[in-house]
């Protein structure tokens, strides 16, 4: 195999330093390679950072963070499908030019699309379509769909479901590369992102978090032995660390004015606190709302001399004030114009303002709380910092962006870089 491809969701670059002592095949590709934290691109959530990753585009021109036309809230659709998607993915490429690819369990490719080879879809499938060839599936035992935690006794049980379902995963990656000569393999393991979220923070649950660590280093070990590849190129779609704060933007918008609510609704809300879904807005109404991730949409069809007078840098500027009454610190670490952070020709279908959440903290979802600031317990969310490999190569430490790893990619398997992918190659 030419070149074997890895995708982690939310391996974290500092917790690959913390248990490198467990994993002896990365620390082995680390030395022989390039690598370093990976910077995805805003916001750090998965429907972002992993069609960056295998496209090399930014949302602006790749609409993977674009809005859902059949919602009448203007929400987000941040699990969207693969036919939403605009532009190549790595594996288009490297089949027009006759590669045979793997592609397994990668977030963000449903529906299965063709390809030179086979691609197995993850969790967000939707429907049947989640397999290239579409009869694959009905050869598998496999079911691209997880449980939920809420399913689940306790930690420790959810964690042994997701020890099982990593070698499920690998056993199956192992399974299909015995049965072709694959040129190319891009192969997704979730296990970080979903024990990370409820066990990073837990000094008690450090060895289950670290035994995860462990378990994707012995499968890089074993897909490596059964491949023997020439290259290898590890990459997550974002970091990971604790919070113990939420800032409910929704909140913030309505105390401001920017955002209503049906006024049936408002009166028994301002008297008895309660959780508002999306649905209950007044969105005609609203100047502003926020469509989750720090992500918030101006109203351009009905407010458009407001925004014409400058709502945007208006609501900017009051959110550069905000602080959290508890120690007196900014929930956000920026606070950024669309044009700041996106480019392309769908950079209008891009939320107009974005933010970024401080260290300890996350922006809450799209719900309108009760409470601006809401604690958190026992908690880890997504950040920017994720990781990456790619060995061999001349050994560093280097910070990359995730828009690299397609190029990157590209370059190692001798095929010309498409003009018009916002990375570049990094070995």
């Amino acid at each position: 195999m030419k070149v074997l491809a890895i995708a982690l969701d939310a391996a974290s670059y500092h917790a690959f330093n913390k248990f490198e002592d467990c994993m002896p095949t990365v620390s082995k590709l680390r030395a022989n390679g390039l690598s370093g934290i990976l910077k995805t691109v805003p916001p750090p959530t998965t429907a972002v950072g992993f069609p960056a990753m295998f496209q090399g585009l930014n949302p602006g021109k790749s609409r993977s963070f674009c809005f859902e036309t059949n919602q009448p809230d203007y929400r987000l659709q941040f699990f969207n499908k693969a036919d939403k998607l605009v532009g190549d993915r790595v594996w288009d490429i490297l089949s027009r030019e006759g590669y045979k690819c793997l592609v397994l369990n990668l977030p963000m490719t449903y529906p299965a699309k063709p390809l030179n080879g086979i691609l197995i879809s993850s969790f967000d499938s939707t429907g049947e379509d989640w397999t290239w060839p579409p009869d694959l599936k009905h050869k598998l035992s496999f079911d691209p769909h997880e449980r939920n935690i809420r399913e689940f006794h306790d930690l420790n049980e959810y964690a042994r479901y997701w020890f099982v379902r990593t070698k499920l995963i690998k056993n199956l990656a192992l399974n299909l590369l015995s049965q072709d000569n694959f040129d190319f393999a891009f192969i997704g393991f979730l296990i970080l992102d979903r024990l990370g979220h409820h066990l990073m923070h837990l000094k008690q649950a450090e060895p289950l978090f670290r035994w995860a660590h462990k378990l994707i280093d012995d499968a890089i070990a074993e897909l490596i032995a059964k491949t023997k590849p020439e290259y290898v190129v590890i990459a997550s779609d974002h970091g990971m660390h604790p919070v113990s704060k939420a800032f409910c933007m929704n909140t913030w918008l309505f105390e401001r004015g920017y955002l209503n609510m049906r006024e049936d609704l408002e009166d028994a809300f301002l008297a008895y606190p309660m959780s508002i879904t999306p649905d209950k807005f007044d969105l005609i109404n609203s100047p502003a709302w926020s469509v989750g991730q720090g992500a918030i949409v101006l109203n351009h069809k009905h407010f458009a001399s407001w925004i014409k007078m400058g709502l945007r840098d208006e609501i900017i500027e009051d959110l550069q004030r905000e602080r959290d009454p508890d120690g007196g610190f900014s929930p956000f670490s920026s606070i950024m114009r669309r044009e700041e952070v996106w480019h392309g020709p769908y950079l209008e279908q891009m939320p107009d303002i974005l933010c970024l959440p401080n260290k300890g903290y996350l922006i809450h979802w799209v719900r309108l709380l009760p409470r601006r600031y809401q604690v958190i317990q026992n908690y880890s969310d997504h950040d920017m910092d994720g990781f990456y490999c790619a060995s061999p190569a001349p050994h560093a430490q280097q910070t990359a962006s995730i828009l690299d790893i397609t190029p990157t990619i590209l370059s190692l398997m001798g095929v010309q870089i498409p003009n018009d992918l916002d990375g570049k190659a990094r070995a």
